[in-house]
C-alpha cells in the first residue's frame, strides 16, 4: 500500500510539473533522433503535434494510379484498413488514415531508494495521423502524432500505476528543462530517481518513435514506387 501511495504521489506530482521547461529546438529534432546521418524528410512541430513530412515526385503515374497505390498501401501496411482511413476524396486527391503505433518502445527504469526500491516499467504507444496528397507524378507524406499513451507498471510486485495520455511536447526530449521541479526533487532521492526515470523513458521512446516513423516513410515510398505486374505466373 505504501508503495502504491509513493507511485501514485509521483506520477501526479509530475504530470503536474513536467511541462513547465523550456521548448527543445526544434531543428535539433533530426540530429538527435538520427545522429548525424541526413535524412530525406522534414521533422518539425506543429501546434504541439511531432510531424514527419515528405513530397515523392517524378513517380510517372498519373493521379488515379497513385491514388489505387495509396489504397493498397492501407490494404496491405494495417490490421484493418476499412477503420483505418477515414476519408477518401479521389477528385481531390486525398486520404486520410488513423492508426496507433502499439507497443513499439518498452523500458525498464530503476527508481525508488535504496529503502524503497522501485523498478518502473514504461509501454509507449501513439496513435497518427497520415495525410496523403496526391497529384499527377506527385504525392505528399504527411505523418503526425500529438501524444503518447503510457502504461506504466511497477515493481517487484507489478503494481498497475495506469495508462494515461502524455502530450509528446511536454515530454523529453523535447521539453527537457526541468528547473521547475528542482525545488520540489532537491534532497529526496526517490522524487529525484523517479524524474530521472520518466526522463530516459521519455527520451528512449522519443528515439524509437523516430526510428518507426523513418521506417514507415521508407515503407510507403517503396510500395507507390513497386511496380506490380499482375501478370506474373504464380
Amino acid at each position: 500500500m505504501k508503495k502504491i501511495f509513493i507511485i501514485s504521489f509521483l506520477c501526479v506530482l509530475l504530470n503536474n510539473v513536467c511541462g513547465q521547461t523550456n521548448e527543445f529546438n526544434v531543428d535539433k529534432i533530426s540530429t538527435y533522433a538520427y545522429g548525424n546521418e541526413n535524412v530525406d524528410f522534414k521533422i518539425s512541430l506543429v501546434n504541439g503535434e511531432l510531424q514527419f513530412e515528405k513530397i515523392i515526385d517524378s513517380l510517372n503515374l498519373s493521379k488515379d494510379e497513385l491514388f489505387s497505390r495509396v489504397i493498397s498501401y492501407f490494404a496491405l501496411s494495417y490490421n484493418n484498413s476499412q477503420n483505418v482511413i477515414q476519408q477518401q476524396d479521389k477528385e481531390n486527391g486525398r486520404i486520410i488514415g488513423k492508426g496507433i503505433f502499439s507497443g513499439f518502445s518498452i523500458s525498464k527504469e530503476k527508481a525508488g531508494s535504496s529503502l524503497v526500491p522501485i523498478t518502473v516499467f514504461y509501454k509507449y504507444s501513439a496513435k497518427h495521423t497520415l495525410i496523403i496528397d496526391i497529384k499527377n507524378g506527385k504525392i505528399r507524406y504527411k505523418l503526425t502524432i500529438p501524444d503518447y499513451i503510457v502504461d506504466v507498471t511497477a515493481s517487484t510486485d507489478c503494481y498497475v500505476v495506469g495508462v494515461s495520455t502524455r502530450a509528446i511536447s511536454r515530454c523529453a526530449p523535447i521539453y527537457k528543462d526541468y528547473s521547475e521541479f528542482e525545488k520540489a526533487k532537491a534532497g529526496k532521492t526517490i522524487i529525484k530517481n523517479y524524474v530521472d526515470a520518466r526522463i530516459n523513458s521519455e527520451q528512449e521512446a522519443f528515439i524509437k518513435l523516430c526510428e518507426k516513423c523513418r521506417k514507415n516513410i521508407i515503407d510507403f515510398e517503396t510500395s507507390v514506387k513497386t511496380q506490380i505486374n499482375n501478370n506474373t505466373d504464380w
